[in-house]
């Protein structure tokens, strides 16, 4: 089995590559400019690899949430090579990723910075990646939950002074932007289903991304 995992749902262009066990990854920050990039490194992983883009038999791509047209690029990019190679699907969350990412044993609430004041927010179980906390967005001072999780992601800091004395108490574990090879680790998890390209879809907690001009001048 070849996996190709690509994740542009922030500034980083983060990509994976498994070829019978052994992995090829690359991780760069590109800000809003994924579609300048994206070909490129991927073809770049496939020559490091040494296989052909043919041989690829499986696509993983980050569902959401994140940057709206970053998601959109990446969904783009691997419906259009999965087309073109007859290679299957499986969508994974960017909470799942932070999940992995950690290394905590505990429940895990991870927040994402959403712009405009708010945070993609979830409840994770790190071993089974259930959610204890449906993935909502939310402002920083409404999140509640218990005292036995450990913060994770952007959102916390970006907004720490937001944030109620309850959720600045818990412990926060800031990690680098996770690599696309925790999405290679998710999928030997069977936790996602595989899809046909027909089924792929992206995960939008809010369909508005901007401040309205009179929003703005509110502010």
């Amino acid at each position: 089995m070849i996996i190709l995992a690509i994740d542009t749902s922030n500034e980083y262009l983060s990509l994976a590559l498994e070829v019978d066990g052994v992995r090829f990854s690359s991780l760069d920050k590109v800000l809003n400019k994924q579609s300048h990039y994206i070909i490129e490194k991927i073809n770049t992983l496939v020559i490091d690899a040494g296989i052909k883009l043919t041989e690829i038999n499986l696509i993983a791509y980050v569902e959401g949430p994140g940057s709206f047209t970053g998601l959109r690029v990446g969904l783009s990019v691997a419906l259009g090579i999965a087309y073109g190679i007859n290679a299957k699907l499986v969508a994974i969350p960017s909470f799942a990723i932070y999940a992995r990412a950690s290394g905590v044993k505990t429940n895990i609430l991870v927040g994402i910075d959403a712009r405009l004041n708010q945070i993609y927010l979830s409840g994770v179980n790190p071993k089974t990646l259930d959610y204890f906390i449906t993935p909502c967005v939310i402002d920083p001072d409404k999140i509640e939950c218990g005292n036995d999780v450990t913060l994770i992601g952007n959102g916390f800091s970006v907004y720490n002074n937001l944030l109620s004395s309850q959720i600045k108490a818990l412990n926060y574990i800031e990690i680098d932007y996770p690599s696309a090879t925790h999405m290679l680790d998710i999928v030997g998890l069977d936790k996602y289903k595989i899809i046909a390209l027909n089924e792929a879809n992206l995960m939008y907690l809010r369909n508005k991304v901007a401040l309205s001009l009179i929003e703005q001048k509110k502010n």
